[in-house]
């Protein structure tokens, strides 16, 4: 079994509930990362400007969805407004009509982190009661996560999904904010493909990864 201490480490805050959330995820990666020799699809596209791999997920979810791929998971999209310096951030959970407002409005001058925390973890708990709900003849051909981020590499947001769609051997497709892509490395064991940030090189991986219907 591989040693994911690293994501213990990660984790800065002491609170008890960031603990429990960094070792069930180290546990479920553990598993993961001890069925590698029977594939590991997992992938990342890493940003190279901020909004390019949102709108790129984006609309890979839209032509998915209408070909009837089965998706589970998240997308986001920003919503510029005059009066802020910076976007409104929207998650759309896929295979259902939810949508979660992820941005804090701190004021028209903002410039600092403005993540709702409680509304990115009501989203994923969403999208994992999907996977856990889901019968093996119905699981989702893919998962898609909008971005791994800060969140993520330390035991919360989306880290426990991406762990349980693995599990169940779904394939899973991450966007990785523009300053964690050494924490998805470290969470992945370097196992997980990088993609360049392009529709085709995302397509490919995605008809060749994709679980059948």
């Amino acid at each position: 079994m591989e040693d994911l201490s690293f994501i213990k480490h990660s984790a800065k805050a002491e609170d008890y509930e960031v603990q429990v959330a960094v070792r069930y995820t180290a546990f479920m990666m553990n598993q993961v990362h001890g069925m590698a020799d029977e594939g590991f699809t997992l992938a990342g596209v890493p940003a190279a400007e901020a909004g390019q791999v949102d709108r790129l997920l984006s609309a890979l979810a839209q032509r998915l969805t209408e070909r009837e791929v089965r998706l589970a998971g998240a997308v986001q999209s920003d919503v510029q407004r005059h009066d802020r310096e910076r976007c409104d951030m929207t998650l759309r959970v896929l295979g259902s009509n939810s949508h979660y407002a992820i941005s804090a409005d701190l004021g028209p001058l903002s410039q600092g982190c403005r993540l709702d925390a409680g509304a990115l973890e009501t989203a994923a708990w969403e999208v994992e009661s999907q996977l856990r709900s889901s019968t093996d003849e119905a699981l989702p051909q893919l998962l898609i996560v909008n971005k791994f981020s800060k969140s993520e590499a330390q035991g919360k947001g989306f880290a426990s999904v991406i762990a349980l769609a693995m599990e169940r051997g779904i394939p899973v497709l991450c966007g990785i904010g523009q300053l964690s892509k050494a924490d998805f490395q470290r969470f992945t064991d370097d196992q997980a493909e990088l993609l360049d940030a392009n529709e085709q090189a995302i397509e490919r991986w995605v008809n060749a990864r994709m679980r059948s219907a």
